[in-house]
C-alpha cells in the first residue's frame, strides 16, 4: 500500500503504513482516511520536498496546511488573496493561492499538482490544488499522479 500512496503523491515513512495496517487499516481508502486524520509531520520521516525549488513543483504532492492567512484587500470570497504555509511533513514551503481554493484551512491536505514556483513560493490556483477530505469530496482513487 506505500507504493500506491507515493503514485497518488503521498510520502510517508513505511512505519507509518505498518502501524496503520496493525491499527486495521486493510484498504487503500481506510488508509487514505487515516492518512487525512493524521498529522502529517509524524508520519514523513525524511524530507521530500526538492531542494532548492525550480520554476515548477512537478509531479503530484500531498502536502499539510500549517498556516493560512487573508493577505489581499477586502474582496467577496472568490476573489480573496490568501497564503499559506505548507509542509511535507519536514520541509515547509510558502504558497499564494491565485484564485479561491475551497476548504484551505490549518492541518488540512491539499493534493498539488505541477505548480508553478516564483522566488521559492508556490503558487496555488483551482487547476493545480484541491483539498482533501474524507467525506467524498476527493476519493483516493481520484487522485491521478
Amino acid at each position: 500500500m506505500h507504493a500506491a500512496l507515493a503514485r497518488r503523491g503521498i510520502r510517508v515513512d513505511q512505519g507509518w503504513v505498518d502501524a496503520a495496517a496493525r491499527a486495521g487499516c486493510t484498504t487503500e481508502e481506510q488508509l487514505f482516511v487515516q492518512f487525512l486524520a493524521h498529522d502529517l509531520r509524524k508520519a514523513a520521516t525524511a524530507a521530500t520536498l526538492p531542494r532548492p525549488l525550480g520554476a515548477t513543483l512537478g509531479g503530484a504532492w500531498v502536502l499539510q496546511v500549517e498556516a493560512v492567512a487573508d493577505v489581499g484587500e477586502p474582496a467577496p470570497r472568490h476573489a480573496k488573496t490568501m497564503k499559506a504555509l505548507l509542509t511535507d511533513g519536514v520541509n515547509d514551503v510558502g504558497a499564494v493561492c491565485q484564485g479561491w481554493i475551497d476548504r484551505l484551512e490549518l492541518g488540512a491536505k491539499v493534493f498539488v499538482k505541477d505548480a508553478p514556483v516564483q522566488r521559492g513560493v508556490v503558487l496555488l490556483r483551482p487547476d493545480n490544488c484541491r483539498v482533501l477530505d474524507g467525506l467524498g469530496h476527493v476519493k483516493a482513487e481520484a487522485l491521478a499522479a
